[in-house]
């Protein structure tokens, strides 16, 4: 388990990394919002029309920075494992992502076949459901899927020129989101913000070398503008792109660009710094946690609601319960990682000293 307190005092090679610890934290947190503006739609709560759709934009907005830089960071962290040989790859990542799928795809689908019903799973959910997803991730863990399949074609990929990998996976990954919108079309895409952080991890640390606030206010606003624009073209371009899915990738780009050199700068200072790292070196717990603490949030929210109205409250839904899931699922994870028989659903039982699952990547 990390052995890394939340204190200043960092060892200079975390603190050289620290900026992408932060920016991992900062996506997970974004994938639990994401989910937590769901529960409007199905929550008994009264909610005013104008604060659901203002929290749909800001979804929206966000939509094509959290997912795909959590996979360009994924990539960069897992340069080294990729640029090893064959055994190290298996060990340090592929089996421990399909590790962590097979365990938390069998103790969600306990959850919510037993306590507590997902609203946003079919309705016949059940254990059959669950074993087709071994080879097809229908579920809110695909990532870790994927971070198994990607290393592997990554590591089968490597010794292809640079320029053309990247540039196959982002032509196909364009191309397959222009004729549909699918898991297939997305995994494809992200394969290719993997590759980036993989391959050319030098580009991603060139960005974070020369982060100036000018650079972080020049892309935010960019990239802001252009989904100005493009929500006037069409407001459910960042769910389903389209044609312009070219423009979407690009604007992922953008928008990852912004976010690192934010968080290279603002981790400077030691304890924001010690806090990014703290929190990014334990996106696990939180990611694979959230949803069921939601389903919780949004139950007692609802309770609080029927006693006493609050439309300030309601406003910050989303805010409120996603603070509760992270805050719960880290607190989860700091109990349960100290007790031996139940910590290995948090813990790979072959990683080798104190390698710890939360850990980067």
């Amino acid at each position: 388990m990390p052995t890394t307190e939340l204190t200043p005092a960092l060892s200079s090679q975390v603190r050289r990394l620290v900026w992408a610890d932060s920016a991992k934290a900062f996506c997970v947190i974004m994938v639990v919002l994401g989910h937590a503006v769901l529960w409007y739609g199905v929550t008994t709560v009264s909610v005013p029309q104008p604060v659901y759709y203002a929290w749909v934009d800001v979804v929206s907005v966000l939509t094509p920075v959290r997912i795909p830089l959590f996979f360009i960071l994924s990539g960069y962290f897992a340069k080294g494992a990729i640029g090893g040989n064959w055994r190290q790859l298996f060990r340090r990542r592929v089996a421990s992502s399909g590790y962590f799928y097979m365990v938390w795809l069998v103790i969600l689908t306990g959850i919510y076949t037993t306590v507590a019903h997902n609203p946003f799973l079919p309705g016949d959910y059940g254990w059959a459901n669950a074993a087709m997803q071994v080879l097809w991730p229908e579920n809110h863990l695909w990532y870790l899927w994927a971070l198994a399949v990607f290393v592997v074609l990554a590591k089968v990929l490597s010794r292809v020129p640079t320029h053309i990998v990247l540039s196959i996976t982002f032509f196909v990954g364009t191309a397959m989101t222009i004729a549909e919108q699918s898991l297939a079309s997305s995994l494809m895409r992200n394969f290719f913000f993997f590759l980036l952080g993989a391959v050319v991890p030098h580009a991603l640390e060139a960005v974070v070398r020369v982060a100036k606030w000018r650079w972080v206010l020049l892309a935010g606003l960019g990239y802001l503008t252009a989904q100005l624009l493009m929500q006037r073209v069409d407001p459910h371009w960042n769910l389903i792109p389209g044609w312009f899915a070219p423009l979407w990738m690009i604007l992922t780009l953008i928008g990852s660009c912004a976010v690192v050199q934010g968080f290279a700068i603002i981790t400077r200072s030691p304890r924001i710094g010690a806090i990014g790292h703290w929190v990014g070196t334990r996106t696990l717990p939180i990611y694979v946690t959230h949803l069921p603490l939601l389903i919780v949030a949004n139950a007692i929210f609802a309770w609080a609601m029927s006693v006493s109205y609050s439309p300030l409250a309601i406003a910050l839904m989303p805010v409120i319960t996603t603070a509760a899931a992270v805050c719960v699922a880290l607190g989860i994870y700091e109990a349960v990682s100290r007790v031996p028989y139940i910590r290995w659903i948090y813990r790979y039982p072959w990683a080798s000293g104190r390698a710890s699952t939360a850990r980067r990547g």
